[in-house]
């Protein structure tokens, strides 16, 4: 029996929220008017979706970057870790119009100096992305760690057996700490052929995952620490899949672990807003039932 038990008032914040995530997803794809909830703080902030790769990024660089998948495996790994540093479609639309087809060091040093002297944005404003330091410009930094990465990965290192090891492979990689490299890492689960096995057991550690876990079970946030974390992640999970209120949603949408580690660091946003504090990325809720809004009781 694991140290690590479910408290339900806390666990209910989890469950309403996936549930209210997945109805919006679902009206907004049936052209239904917004706010597409009647929860005030669900309809003005900005949400992940339940399943990951529903998110408005995802969908464009599957559509639009991960396009040639006959690419072998460690080049489909340093174009996914461009993608996920970069994480903007109008930058890596720039770079690769026609879609990912290869590191090119030279064409992409010269198209992101021509955005950087234009005072382009070249990144997305969600991630926090280490600088070069030591003046070097973050943009160059980024890229010259991937021409490092890319001059010495090997196919063998994307083990697609195995999200962990492979994640454990890319975080050796300079520039790729386990927050981008577990990005990567599920990207890659989608884009290179494999059994990729502990895709319903597996996802990494962050800090909003961990804050939203901490908030479910109960515990601080330093009580979980990275050798428990899986063992208290699993409690979480087990739940949802027990769940019968989830069944619907995990049929339709295949959930795996990547995607409720995500609902994690959501739930960690509204247990924050639920007690009075603020987000930083505000929705403006539009439609004539935008001012009757209300919270129905997630507590």
């Amino acid at each position: 029996m694991s140290q690590f038990q479910i408290y339900k008032p806390h666990y209910e914040v989890s469950v309403k929220w996936i549930i209210e995530r997945e109805n919006i997803r679902r009206n907004r794809a049936m052209g239904k008017p917004a706010p597409w909830t009647k929860n005030e703080l669900m309809a003005n902030t900005r949400w992940c979706n339940v399943r990951r790769m529903d998110d408005k990024v995802s969908i464009w660089l599957l559509e639009n970057f991960y396009t040639n998948r006959r690419l072998a495996p460690s080049e489909m790994a340093v174009g996914a870790s461009l993608a996920r540093l970069i994480n903007r479609p109008e930058t890596l639309g720039l770079l690769y119009p026609k879609g990912y087809d290869g590191f090119h060091y030279k064409n992409l040093h010269v198209k992101l100096a021509q955005m950087a002297k234009a005072k382009q944005q070249i990144f997305t404003g969600v991630y926090i992305i280490n600088g070069g330091g030591g003046g070097v410009a973050k943009w160059e930094a980024v890229l010259n760690n991937l021409r490092d990465m890319w001059n010495t990965i090997s196919d063998e290192e994307v083990d697609t057996t195995s999200m962990q090891q492979t994640h454990y492979n890319l975080m050796q990689y300079r520039g790729l700490g386990s927050f981008i490299a577990g990005q990567v890492v599920a990207d890659l689960r989608h884009i290179v052929k494999g059994t990729w096995s502990d895709k319903d057991t597996w996802a990494p550690q962050g800090p909003g995952s961990t804050r939203g876990l901490a908030y479910v079970l109960n515990v601080r946030p330093k009580d979980i620490k990275p050798s428990t974390w899986l063992e208290a992640f699993h409690v979480y999970t087990t739940a949802l899949r027990n769940d019968a209120r989830l069944k619907a949603i995990f049929a339709d949408r295949k959930l795996e672990a990547h995607d409720l580690q995500n609902c994690l660091c959501e739930t960690s946003k509204m247990a924050r807003l639920l007690a009075g504090g603020r987000s930083k990325n505000r929705y403006k809720a539009s439609g004539d039932d935008a001012n009757q809004l209300s919270l129905w009781d997630m507590q």
